[in-house]
This record gives C-alpha cells, sequence and structure tokens, in this order.
C-alpha cells in the first residue's frame, strides 16, 4: 500500500477500493473523480478517540488526501422557497390583504359612527356602508342611545359576535366619548381583541387637572389594553390638557406606548400649521379628519383651510399606515347633505392616498 495511506491505515481506516469513485457522479464536483472510499468498522467513543461509536466512512482524493467538492442541492432549493414566499407576500401587499394591520404599508381611510350617532348603531352601520366606506369606527358614548360602552363591557364577545353577523365591514379602531371606569375599559379591550380592532381613542383630562395624576391614569389605561394587545391614544380637542400640543407630547414622552389621535381641524392656523404637523408626526396613532376653517370647526369641504395633503405628507415622512378616519361633528351637520359631505372626504383623502 503506497505511503500516503499508511496513516490511514494506522488509523483503522481501510481502503474499501482504490481510484474508484463510490459516490454518484451528480455529487461530486468535476475534477475529483479519481476517489478512493476509506471506512472506519469501529471507532470507540473515549477520551483518546472522540469518534463516534458506529462505523462511518469517508472520501479522500487518492494524491492530496482531501474530501470531495460535494455539490449541495439545499441551499438552491431553500433560496427557491424564499422567493418564492416573498413573491406571494407581495402579492398579499398588492391585493390588499395587509391593510389596517399593525405593519402594513397601507394608509386607508375609514370613517366614524359618531357621523350618526343620532341613529341607531345598526342604522348607523348600514348607511356607512352605503356611502361606499369599507372600514368603521365604533363611536362609544355612555350618555347616549347609539351605543354605550357598558352595553359592550357587559357582554363583550357577544358583542363581537352580534356585529360580524351584522355588518359587512371590520371595525378598525373604538372612540370613547368620556372617561369609563376600569371595568368598562377592560371590557372594551377584550372586545377590542374579539373584533382584531388594535386602537382606542380616549379623551384627556379637562383642563386644570394636575400633570402627574393625568399620567398615572394614562399609565393604568395603557397597561390594562397592552395585555390585550391594544394601543391606547388621547383626543387632540379643546378644554381638555391635550389642547397644547406641547402638554400632548410631554404625556406621550412621559407614558410608555401612549399615541395622539390627531384632530387638525383644531390647529388651521397658516403661521404656526408646518411646526404643528411636525410636532405631532411621530406620535400619531390615529386620526380625526373634517374640513375646518380658524374661525369655524367644521364646515363645507373644499370650504375650509385644512391642507390633507400636507398632512397625508407629513404622515408619509414617519412611515404613518394607519387609518385617517372621517367624522363629522353631529351638531354641526345638515343631515340632509350629510351623505354628499362623506362621499367628498373620503373621494379627496383617497386621491391624496
Amino acid at each position: 500500500m503506497p505511503r500516503r495511506l499508511l496513516s490511514l491505515d494506522s488509523l483503522g481506516w481501510r481502503a474499501k477500493s482504490h481510484f474508484a469513485p463510490q459516490c454518484p457522479d451528480s455529487e461530486i464536483a468535476p475534477g475529483d473523480q479519481d476517489l478512493c472510499h476509506f471506512y472506519r468498522p469501529f471507532a470507540p467513543h473515549n477520551a483518546s478517540n472522540p469518534c463516534r461509536r458506529h462505523s462511518c466512512s469517508i472520501k479522500f482524493h487518492p494524491y492530496t488526501l482531501q474530501r470531495p467538492r460535494v455539490r449541495h442541492k439545499l441551499p438552491r432549493l431553500a433560496g427557491s422557497i424564499v422567493r418564492n414566499c416573498r413573491s406571494r407576500f407581495r402579492w398579499r401587499q398588492v391585493e390588499g390583504l395587509g391593510a389596517g394591520v399593525q405593519g402594513s404599508d397601507a394608509v386607508f381611510v375609514s370613517v366614524s359612527t359618531r357621523c350618526f350617532s343620532e341613529l341607531d348603531f345598526a342604522e348607523a352601520c348600514h348607511q356607512i356602508v352605503e356611502l361606499e366606506f369599507d372600514r368603521v369606527e365604533i363611536w362609544l358614548d355612555e350618555e347616549s342611545n347609539h351605543l354605550k360602552p357598558s352595553t359592550v363591557a357587559a357582554n363583550p364577545e357577544l358583542f363581537a359576535s352580534q356585529f360580524r353577523d351584522q355588518n359587512r365591514i371590520p371595525a378598525i379602531a373604538f372612540d370613547l366619548a368620556h372617561d369609563v371606569s376600569g371595568e368598562v375599559f377592560q371590557g372594551i379591550c377584550r372586545a377590542s381583541k374579539f373584533l382584531r380592532v388594535t386602537q382606542i381613542s380616549v379623551p384627556s383630562s379637562p383642563l386644570g387637572t394636575p400633570f402627574n395624576s393625568e399620567i398615572d391614569r394614562l399609565k393604568e389605561l395603557v397597561r390594562v389594553a397592552g395585555e390585550e394587545g391594544v394601543r391606547v391614544s388621547i383626543r387632540t380637542e379643546r378644554g381638555k390638557l391635550s389642547e397644547d400640543l406641547h402638554n400632548a407630547v410631554e404625556l406621550c414622552e412621559a407614558v410608555r406606548g401612549l399615541g395622539l389621535t390627531f384632530d387638525p381641524s383644531y390647529y388651521v392656523n397658516p403661521a404656526t400649521v408646518d411646526k404643528v404637523m411636525d410636532l405631532i408626526a411621530p406620535y400619531t396613532f390615529h386620526t380625526h379628519l373634517r374640513d375646518s376653517s380658524v374661525s369655524d370647526v367644521q364646515v363645507q369641504v373644499g370650504l375650509g383651510e385644512v391642507d390633507f395633503s400636507m398632512l397625508v405628507a407629513v404622515l408619509r415622512k414617519v412611515k404613518y399606515n394607519r387609518a385617517l378616519s372621517v367624522e363629522l361633528i353631529p351638531g354641526r351637520t345638515d343631515p340632509e347633505q350629510r351623505g354628499l359631505e362623506l362621499r367628498k372626504l373620503r373621494m379627496l383623502i383617497e386621491s391624496l392616498l
């Protein structure tokens, strides 16, 4: 036996055949056809011989004593699987199947049932479908006959089941008109989980409330909602601590996980609108949109001063991928013109997307 094989033989390896490949040609790279196949009948496992206990074999080149270059087909197969999965994911994004889901790149238009707060909740949803909206934000007000938060919290699973059976459009958010007790809020969070809603808007405390007390209240709301996988945001509105946007941003920074439901109707001053947009954009979780002027919080679409194109552009910079929700104030809307105003707002916002 040649000297080059003595070292292998001394280690317990024996030549099975000389200069004859022992593996299929499809698995051996060109240039490695002249191979010797060596095997080891038994390799005891101890401190001096860390080999495996069972018989094993290995292929060596007869001149270089190197293992052949085996072509592995698994990486190619794995690569094709990954490419296939990516193509499916892109197809789903194009079809809009991920719209409204956290992490999707699609911004969509929705409408609040507050626009029809004088109607029954089921009738309001019917009217929304007739106006060709495909997503709805649920307005909850204990002082109205529209839909009470206590009703939802009493049996969250039943409410979610009835909503899915009676409506063809999905809910994307809850909006609380007033502060509620901890038990009621927990029930609404459970209803959000059943409906796969990830957003709840709540009011901030009235002006004059101690800042630390408001922080403690909001921390508790965020904690309870976080257990059900729901985000909490405070509305920017007059007469509340969030009226001053600097205070609203400070609350978001003090309460981890808290965001803003931004309503641009109260901040249409041309001298400050740019700074306002840049200030609130990183903290915006949700929006309430209507056309308004400096002197009137709601006017007919096209007669106001809200720059919707600027709002969309600023939110796009911070990769906002959530709802642009239309909300008309009931007391300032003519019921005969309400449908027309909602259609105009929907078409205007969709044209900007």
